[in-house]
């Protein structure tokens, strides 16, 4: 499902004189693609909400340093995923156990659809150095706004269908920022719910970043 995601960083990444070889390319892939579906596991089972666990709208995913998918879906994604993070957070700021969240989609250009998709985004660092992102989004229940579910078909502004969240870093050496969860929570219907689901996507991105 995600060769050609694969195979396109390998060779942008390597060298011209260390392009990988057909055979270990495969074992790249096959681990990519293990490790993207045991993220994706974990969120469904550990979820609450029926548009995780039932409709299946959410996604696992890795992105290199710079922002770019290397294994996640053949579904194309328009705008940026991990971008608007880097727009506030440069690398040089980040450290490992570090999550960063949001839910703009003017900020991301797109690749958000609507106010209810979390996008959670943690580094993953080898030797000292950030190599990779690891990635998890989900559509929850109720972020706010003009009707239950925060689904509103007649809504006139993107203020009516909840919370929007800027890029934030929601997680500093491996500890959430209670204070940002708490806030978020008040203003959903469904407040445990959305505490669980949240959980469920911080617990699949720090699996991706190979965290702890």
């Amino acid at each position: 499902m995600m060769q050609g995601h694969v195979a396109i960083a390998a060779v942008e990444q390597t060298d011209v004189t260390q392009i990988c070889d057909p055979i270990s390319l495969e074992i790249i892939v096959g681990a990519l693609s293990s490790a993207q579906m045991e993220m994706e596991t974990v969120l469904e089972r550990t979820a609450m909400c029926p548009f995780i666990k039932e409709k299946k709208d959410y996604l696992a995913a890795f992105y290199d340093a710079e922002g770019k998918m290397v294994a996640g879906t053949v579904l194309p994604i328009f705008g940026q995923v991990v971008e608007p993070i880097l727009e506030f957070y440069p690398l040089e700021s980040m450290q490992p156990g570090d999550l960063y969240w949001y839910s703009d989609c003017y900020q991301s250009k797109g690749a958000v659809s609507h106010n209810s998709d979390q996008v959670i985004v943690a580094p993953v660092f080898v030797e000292g150095q950030i190599r990779a992102f690891s990635q998890t989004w989900a559509h929850l229940m109720d972020v706010g706004g003009m009707r239950a579910g925060s689904l509103s078909p007649d809504a006139t502004e993107i203020f009516q269908e909840g919370m929007i969240i800027p890029p934030v870093r929601i997680g500093r050496d491996g500890v959430i920022n209670n204070e940002l969860m708490r806030l978020f929570e008040r203003n959903s219907r469904f407040p445990d719910m959305l505490r669980g689901d949240m959980r469920a996507l911080f617990a699949a991105t720090r699996l991706g970043g190979v965290d702890g």
